[in-house]
């Protein structure tokens, strides 16, 4: 099964240099690779996602994170985390 990763963007100046827009599908086939950057691509919602959470958690005051049964110790162990770690 081939891969698409989608609308690709990408500008494009024209000779006059004006901006331009110039959207294409990109077609991956259906190798390994492909399987692998099509997996990556799906991740990365989930990364920036979980990143901001962590990010927030540092955020939090000492009230509520009692509130949600966790130390500030702990809070900075999982804000440390890279994004990509469960």
């Amino acid at each position: 099964m081939a891969h698409w990763i989608g609308t690709i963007y990408s500008p494009n100046v024209d000779g006059a240099g004006k901006m331009h827009r110039r959207y294409s599908r990109v077609l991956l086939g259906d190798g390994l690779f492909a399987r692998q950057f099509t997996a990556i691509l799906e991740a990365i919602p989930e990364w920036r996602q979980r990143g901001e959470e962590r990010r927030q958690l540092l955020e939090l005051d000492e009230r509520l994170l009692k509130d949600i049964g966790v130390s500030r110790a702990e809070a900075m162990e999982e804000a440390r985390k890279p994004f990509w770690v469960v």
